[in-house]
């Protein structure tokens, strides 16, 4: 069973941090522009917290697929 500890809300963005059974801990982070996702294992907590506290980056990648893939099939 996974469990919501907790939604941080920092002025570069917002993280979701859930726990399961076994002690996995997940963290969403997300702003206006982009979102992460990592996965820690129960001992790693202080890596966990770095994580959370880092802002997005400020620079990205971006797939951008042009037309109907429908269209392009013949």
């Amino acid at each position: 069973m996974i469990t919501t500890r907790v939604l941080i809300q920092t002025a570069s963005h917002n993280a979701h941090v859930q726990v399961d059974a076994s002690g996995l801990i997940r963290v969403f982070k997300y702003n206006a522009v982009s979102c992460d996702f990592d996965l820690f294992l129960q001992d790693q907590q202080y890596e966990a917290s770095d994580y959370i506290t880092q802002p997005l980056p400020n620079h990205y990648y971006r797939v951008t697929v042009h037309g109907d893939p429908d269209d392009e099939i013949q």
